[in-house]
């Protein structure tokens, strides 16, 4: 099995660290995208139930105001219940009444129609019954309504919810009282003298402002505004029907939307829900007249901006791990150019080549390192020489030792099986056993040299 490389190894750890930390940096990211992501979506849905519920607010805000108004003064110009039964009183304060009507349906452009009702049983006999403006067909128009007579007063829905509950009040939206289609938003607040009930104010808004407003809401792609009454009946919804029960099939999103507990901006959610078959996150506030506006978007869109910036992040986070990695490996690669260079180096001198040239590049560390390595490769190329004449030459006459005399016949062998020509000389020195024995053995080299 081939041994990895320290090059090889170098690189691979580096990759690996490059990787781990990019695959760390993107499931932080990712986790902070995805959270981010949830806490802007339920800001946005947050926010905008909020600012819309606000707009509509100052609407219905505006229309109580101007009741309210209207109603204190009425109190104030009736000091007893039985000046009403007055005919001259009773004229005179229809009279103040009716210029006072003028001016609060003036103030409140939304208004549709302002009417003042009493009680036909404090009034004088055959008396009208109050005081009606309703808007032309100018904006700014209005012409009185002759009042209703004593029976029709008696039987009005609205007088009956004022003596049951004896309180300002709204109520649902509904057609307006001469019959038309228009359909209006009735606040009515109980008007009293010396703790009597003696009539009420009404004051009617144009639905099709608040109907038209709702419309053009748009949450995201698709996203929509739902406006419901307290038992969750519909009376505004892009595809369902008015009147139609929103919770029938969904009895747990009634209870997040109306149990739920509200933000500090009035809002109740976001909640997770299942619509019609697709998932959606919704936010819902309770308005002052007891309507519930609902804030409704599909998770898929929410979530497909999320998708889109968590594949910019992985592709971010992807392409700048390879950056790196192509970087650091290079610096690697000419970080290690010395050591290859010393290990081919040590390679060579291992197999008997001592003839290397290595330069001292690179860190201080490794620089000191080349040289060594440069000065031992020298040192042993001298001493290999040495060694190398002390084993095939003679050090006393220089000739040829008995391993170069082996190495020469191995030699002429193969000249001779080439057929190559070749002589041989033989010296021999006479007498050298008596030198040595008679004269000693340095008479001997002596003798030989």
């Amino acid at each position: 099995m081939r041994k990895r490389t320290l090059s090889h190894t170098l690189q691979l750890l580096i990759a690996l660290t490059i990787l781990s930390t990019a695959s760390i940096i993107g499931f932080i990211a990712g986790s902070q995208l995805n959270s981010s992501v949830n806490r802007g979506s339920e800001r946005i849905l947050s926010s905008t139930c909020s600012e819309l519920g606000q707009t509509i607010e100052n609407q219905l805000q505006q229309t109580q105001q101007a009741a309210q108004t209207l109603a204190d003064y009425v109190t104030r110009s009736i000091p007893a219940p039985s000046l009403l039964q007055d005919p001259k009183f009773y004229a005179e304060l229809r009279k103040d009444l009716d210029e006072m009507v003028s001016l609060t349906v003036t103030a409140t452009p939304e208004t549709t129609e302002c009417a003042i009702h009493f009680d036909p049983d404090l009034l004088p006999e055959d008396a009208a019954c109050g005081i009606v403006q309703k808007r032309g067909p100018s904006s700014a128009q209005f012409f009185p309504v002759v009042s209703k007579n004593i029976n029709a007063i008696r039987d009005n829905e609205d007088w009956r919810d004022i003596i049951n509950v004896q309180m300002p009040l709204w109520q649902a939206p509904h057609a307006d009282t001469a019959g038309e289609r228009q359909i209006v938003l009735s606040y009515l607040v109980p008007v009293f003298s010396d703790r009597i009930l003696v009539g009420y104010v009404s004051i009617d808004t144009d639905y099709d402002v608040l109907d038209q407003r709702l419309a053009d809401i748009k949450v995201y792609d698709t996203g929509y505004a739902v406006l419901t009454d307290a038992n969750g009946a519909v009376i505004h919804h892009p595809s369902i029907k008015s009147g139609t029960i929103l919770y029938d099939d969904n009895p747990e999103l009634a209870r997040k939307l109306l149990d739920g507990k509200p933000n500090r901006m009035g809002v109740t959610g976001p909640v997770s829900a299942k619509v019609h078959g697709v998932d959606k996150l919704l936010a819902s506030t309770t308005l002052s007249n007891g309507l519930v506006l609902i804030l409704a978007a599909p998770k898929r869109e929410i979530f497909q901006r999320r998708d889109t910036m968590a594949f910019l992040v992985i592709f971010t986070v992807v392409l700048t791990a390879l950056f790196f990695l192509i970087v650091t490996t290079m610096i690697a690669s000419r970080l290690l150019q010395p050591l290859n260079a010393l290990q081919k180096a040590a390679a060579r001198i291992a197999g008997g080549d001592f003839d290397v040239h290595l330069a001292a590049t690179g860190g201080a560390e490794i620089a000191t390192l080349t040289r060594s390595v440069q000065q031992m490769a020298e040192r042993l190329h001298g001493y290999v020489n040495y060694l190398g004449a002390q084993t095939y030459r003679d050090v006393l006459t220089g000739a040829g030792a008995p391993r170069a005399y082996e190495r020469e016949v191995t030699y002429r062998k193969d000249m001779v099986s080439r057929g190559e020509p070749f002589s041989v000389i033989f010296f021999d020195v006479n007498h050298l056993k008596q030198v040595n024995d008679h004269f000693g053995h340095e008479a001997g080299d002596t003798y030989l040299q």
